[in-house]
């Protein structure tokens, strides 16, 4: 299962510190992809912007939100 990929978007930088930590603590060894905001997340999940020529076959199976 480690070969799914999770979006976190958050822009705190404490809060993927803490994110990152509680994974790790419960043995989740997924691949994780941080964007800072929404803007970036969508970037992520199209392929543009600084994401721009990733493989789009590859979507995050889980996206964790900071609302």
């Amino acid at each position: 299962m480690n070969n799914k990929i999770i979006l976190l978007v958050e822009d705190n930088p404490d809060d993927v510190k803490l994110t990152l930590r509680a994974l790790e603590k419960n043995n989740i060894l997924n691949e994780v992809v941080i964007a800072e905001d929404g803007v970036e997340a969508l970037d992520y999940i199209s392929g543009t912007g600084k994401f721009a020529g990733r493989n789009l076959a590859m979507t995050p199976k889980l996206i964790l939100l900071d609302l």
